[in-house]
């Protein structure tokens, strides 16, 4: 069997082009996944589409819940808070016209606020498999391999960069800064990064 072309690495220009042709032609994919290792560019393709396709709703989902993601997409909607329950948000969007504006939802596999979190994968088994399959939105979203739980969605691979992020080769050589990087909060704290910057200012933290 010959290889699914859109499981090849692709560049970023490519896939911008590839998901503003899928919007614009009303693909026959329900959906959009953006995948692709650290670094690869994935949230700046979001942003280039934020710019490019008609009337957007954006949401950064680094350290957000399920359901404070939820509660931006019925913002960006009108919808109003339904409670705790939130029984009928389906239905409110889907009335509200959500599978009218694209979706674009970066950095699903950041959300929640620990990195062992396991809101990432309920982002998309909670809240876009709903919309999509039974509302009809159309979402274009940032994930990560181990999160994927999607059907009949168009996956693109984002291609490696030849090219080291600024900073990345000094910060894999400091224990301290590498410990910083993958500790189990996100956010540490400012004064944190800031004294261990003016120590490896070669690493370019600064303020």
């Amino acid at each position: 069997m010959a290889p699914d072309p859109t499981n090849a690495p692709s560049s970023a220009d490519q896939c911008v082009s590839r998901i503003q042709s899928w919007w614009h032609d009303c693909g026959p994919e329900r959906s959009v996944e953006l995948l692709g290792t650290a670094g690869t560019g994935r949230t700046e393709v979001l942003l280039r589409l934020r710019d490019a396709l008609p009337d957007p709703v954006w949401v950064d989902a680094t350290g957000l819940t399920a359901e404070e993601i939820l509660g931006k997409i019925l913002d960006a909607f009108e919808v109003s808070d339904l409670g705790f329950q939130r029984v009928d948000w389906v239905w409110a969007l889907e009335r509200a016209g959500v599978g009218s504006r694209p979706l674009l939802i970066a950095n699903s596999q950041r959300a929640g606020r620990t990195r062992q979190s396991i809101q990432p994968s309920r982002v998309i088994k909670r809240v876009l498999g709903p919309l999509v399959m039974e509302a009809g939105a159309k979402v274009i979203v940032e994930s990560h391999p181990e999160d994927r739980w999607l059907r009949d969605w168009l996956t693109l691979h984002l291609e490696a960069s030849a090219v080291s992020p600024p900073g990345l080769v000094v910060a894999r050589s400091q224990p301290a800064l590498r410990a910083l990087a993958f500790a189990e909060l996100r956010w540490t704290p400012f004064p944190v990064w800031s004294s261990r910057g003016r120590r490896h200012s070669a690493c370019g933290l600064s303020r």
